[in-house]
């Protein structure tokens, strides 16, 4: 059995120096490479997981492959080890706020210029993926940090359960699939299709989430809630879809393009995945082309009045922090 993970623990190269988070998965450390001194985050898989060859591998190959992720606004895998009864990934650190604990900390939504200005670098880091062959099939807010804590720096992080698809830049690799059967995600993200089983999960799979987040970004609600991960389910398989349009108040802000948000909201997070956006890219060509221009004044997260543009006019875009 390893030995427990505690402060000043040296594994192959790397040094814990402080517990980041706990997960199904394993855990994340920040760690100072012994040699270099550059400080990294790492991802140690569980020790009970580790035992079991099928899984240490994948965890291994799956970091390897992340590596080849190379985008500014994805979290690279800089290392892989497998030492001293540890597998690990060891990637970039980034120093700020997850996006879920900066929404947690607002006091008022994002607008809709801001949600855009921040999904739009995300989409363009999971379209690399996909072409990649990656789908990563648990985007949510816990999964993009804040690079120096301000939402112009989003990146993506944690691809640990990431599927790598039939594509030609993995074949070869000795990874498989996920059973059929087998759930994994985030309740409140996850597609129709990844509830029935995660191997069904393709790139429209990390779309639906998108759209699901978008929404969170423009209210600070969830898109999908209940009492239970049942009740999750059945609200995402069922419907309504989110809707800015049926809070009178939310269709205040976003004045005559609230009809235009609602359709990118409905097909994005659409229960057949044929008729979703087929891609991260189209997503984001979709959010780019809102008449988000149209949108009404609305309040900052300083709680002061920003005013939009007129039906003609250009906006005045609110502070970006």
């Amino acid at each position: 059995m390893a030995p427990a993970l505690t402060p000043g623990r040296v594994i192959d190269r790397y040094e814990l120096e402080e517990e980041l988070g706990v997960g199904s998965f394993g855990s994340v450390w920040r760690a100072r490479h012994t040699v270099l001194h550059a400080t990294h985050a790492v991802k140690i898989l569980h020790t009970d997981l580790g035992d079991r060859p099928i899984l240490r591998d994948r965890f291994l190959q799956e970091g390897r492959i992340q590596a080849q992720l190379v985008h500014p606004n994805i979290v690279r895998v800089t290392d892989v080890v497998d030492a001293d009864g540890f597998a690990m990934l060891v990637m970039d650190h980034v120093a700020g706020p997850s996006l879920e604990d900066h929404l947690r900390a607002r006091k008022h939504p994002l607008t809709l210029d801001e949600a855009i200005r921040l999904l739009r670098p995300v989409l363009d880091a999971l379209q690399l993926a996909h072409e990649r062959g990656v789908v990563h099939r648990d985007m949510k807010p816990a999964n993009i940090l804040l690079a120096g804590g301000t939402l112009s720096h989003p990146r993506v992080v944690d691809f640990g359960i990431a599927k790598v698809a039939d594509h030609e830049a993995v074949r070869g690799t000795g990874v498989r699939g996920t059973a059929m059967g087998t759930q994994m995600g985030t309740a409140s993200y996850m597609s129709p299709e990844q509830i029935k089983g995660a191997v069904l999960a393709d790139a429209r799979s990390d779309v639906f989430a998108c759209g699901a987040i978008l929404y969170e970004l423009l209210t600070l609600d969830l898109a999908f809630d209940g009492g239970s991960n049942y009740e999750v389910w059945e609200a995402i398989v069922r419907g309504p879809r989110p809707s800015v349009t049926g809070t009178p108040a939310l269709a205040a802000r976003f004045g005559p393009g609230a009809d235009a948000v609602d359709e990118v909201l409905a097909k994005a997070t659409a229960t057949d995945p044929d008729t979703r956006y087929a891609s991260c890219g189209a997503l984001a060509l979709a959010l780019e082309a809102l008449p988000h221009a149209l949108a009404t004044t609305v309040t900052t997260d300083r709680g002061e009045p920003s005013e939009g543009a007129s039906e003609r006019g250009t906006p005045s875009p609110p502070p970006f922090r």
